[in-house]
């Protein structure tokens, strides 16, 4: 994915919010990130940070993914949701320090997937 395509929300910046956050939860790809990112110009917020971080992560851009999470997580107020996915994204990045914080904020408040098992087993080696 090309560099300069990352930080635009065009051709999405005329769409309305509703289909706006359709194509950012349902789509990867520009059009995933290109929407995600017209929603956090819009308003940006914990759902809309936490979409784009999402496009992302579906798009294959693991450390863009993890930082936006991040920022995300700043505003998620302990959502236990936004911290199994930022413990999963700290687990690709190899983030042991973040990550077992995390894992001990999280600590039975959340039912836990295979993916999240695999990733906390990863960040408690």
């Amino acid at each position: 994915m090309a560099p300069f395509a990352i930080g635009i929300a065009a051709p999405y910046e005329q769409l309305p919010y509703k289909e706006l956050y359709a194509i950012a939860v349902n789509e990867a790809g520009f059009r995933g990130i290109w929407a995600a990112n017209a929603l956090c110009k819009i308003d940006l917020n914990y759902d809309t940070l936490f979409n784009r971080a999402d496009a992302l992560r579906d798009s294959g851009l693991i450390t863009l993914a993890y930082n936006e999470m991040k920022k995300a997580y700043s505003l998620a107020n302990k959502n236990p949701n936004c911290t199994a996915e930022l413990i999963k994204l700290c687990a690709m990045v190899s983030d042991f320090s973040l990550g077992n914080q995390l894992i001990k904020e999280l600590s039975g408040s959340i039912a836990v997937d295979e993916y999240l098992a695999n990733s906390i087993a990863h960040l408690q080696k």
